[in-house]
């Protein structure tokens, strides 16, 4: 239970945030954006994607990093969907960082969770 709401709340955090900056910007997701905004963004993504993984891990409690590599296998996933959706001339830029930046930054708040707690954390099951 306490994995599927670190995860939940991981995606989440991640999700309000990516919205965010892009509400607050005025910027579309799919359209075409300046290359400053497209580093701002994409470490912004970086960043809020490697506090959901580490946010997942801390709330699911666990040494293996079953949470953060959930959240960053929906954050990958959502992306690629997402690239379906770009109208014709549109811009992957975002997605295509999601999936090749930010997942794996969600992936390293899992790792620095384990670092952090050490052995604190709950071991894993064997199967």
């Amino acid at each position: 239970m306490r994995t599927a709401a670190g995860v939940v709340a991981g995606y989440v955090f991640f999700a309000v945030a990516s919205v965010t900056l892009f509400a607050v910007a005025g910027q579309e997701p799919h359209e075409h954006v300046s290359a400053a905004f497209a580093f701002v963004s994409t470490v912004y993504g970086m960043v809020a994607a490697f506090l959901g993984g580490l946010m997942a891990a801390a709330i699911a409690r666990r040494s293996d990093q079953r949470a953060s590599r959930i959240v960053a296998a929906i954050i990958a996933i959502g992306a690629a969907i997402s690239m379906l959706t770009v109208p014709p001339g549109g811009s992957r830029m975002s997605m295509i960082a999601a999936i090749l930046l930010m997942a794996p930054a969600a992936l390293l708040g899992g790792i620095f969770y384990r670092k952090m707690v050490g052995s604190a954390a709950t071991p894993t099951r064997s199967a």
